[in-house]
């Protein structure tokens, strides 16, 4: 009956995040089977980090919709699909798994800092969007199109501390530890994934020039005539995105290490 009841509440999630257009049909798919995961193997305190992240990006990416400058990306709008659920959830799940064998609470403390880094690099995304502010390249220190991977901004960076912050404080009633424990591991992990993130999108993340405008786009291979500038073409945002989560989720098991 449990196991039941896990079901059905995970399709529904996927079923209203499909109406609402928070996912696309597969990434729907994708965010339910993880759900039922959570709640299978893990409870209310795997559970409840994933919404907060899913929920409070979702929101973001569609406030301020019509007036935000578009995402210069392989991803045009704010629906996300399978691969974009995976790129950032799949650290989070495989340390869900690894947790459901082992029942070592350090995979935990990975997970919990797999989630600050995705919701750390989201939130900095998309309030340096909503703030508008002149981006500057991470590296060069140099002025940036705004869009681009690996531009910062200091209300985007603001953002990306708060949004860490948030899934450190979500693990308080959780986790065997303090609440200042849980805000450095929070705050930490996110932090660490969304600057390997920015630097990553700044160094060897491809990006491509549009002959007839001139514009300077990531993604896009598919265009006819496109010109790769810069990085690997194999390098996308979506993989730049699990190496975001990954570092988060390392940072998380050490902090958690030193913790205990």
């Amino acid at each position: 009956m449990t196991l039941l009841f896990f079901l059905l509440a995970t399709v529904a999630f996927g079923a209203i995040s499909y109406r609402l257009q928070w996912l696309s049909a597969g990434g729907s798919i994708v965010a339910s089977a993880f759900g039922f995961c959570l709640l299978w193997l893990g409870g209310w305190p795997w559970v409840v980090p994933l919404l907060l992240f899913f929920g409070t990006s979702s929101i973001l990416s569609k406030m301020g919709k019509g007036t935000k400058l578009p995402k210069n990306d392989e991803k045009k709008d704010d629906i996300r699909n399978a691969t974009q659920v995976l790129s950032n959830g799949g650290i989070a799940w495989v340390l869900l798994l690894v947790y459901a064998v082992t029942g070592d609470v350090l995979w935990y403390a990975g997970f919990v800092g797999s989630l600050a880094a995705a919701t750390s690099d989201t939130w900095a995304t998309e309030i340096g969007r909503l703030a508008g502010g002149m981006p500057r390249n991470i590296i060069s220190g140099k002025m940036l199109k705004k869009g681009l991977s690996g531009g910062v901004t200091w209300q985007g960076t603001a953002g990306s501390a708060l949004g860490a912050l948030l899934i450190g404080l979500s693990c308080v009633p959780f986790y065997d530890n303090t609440v200042l424990h849980c805000i450095i591991l929070g705050l930490f992990s996110g932090l660490a994934g969304s600057l390997l993130d920015s630097i990553l999108g700044a160094t060897v993340q491809a990006k491509y020039r549009v002959p007839e405008t001139g514009e300077i786009v990531e993604g896009g291979i598919q265009d006819q005539g496109v010109q790769k500038i810069s990085g690997a073409r194999w390098v996308t945002n979506d993989l730049v995105n699990v190496f975001c989560t990954l570092a988060g989720g390392v940072a998380g098991i050490l902090l958690g290490y030193l913790f205990t």
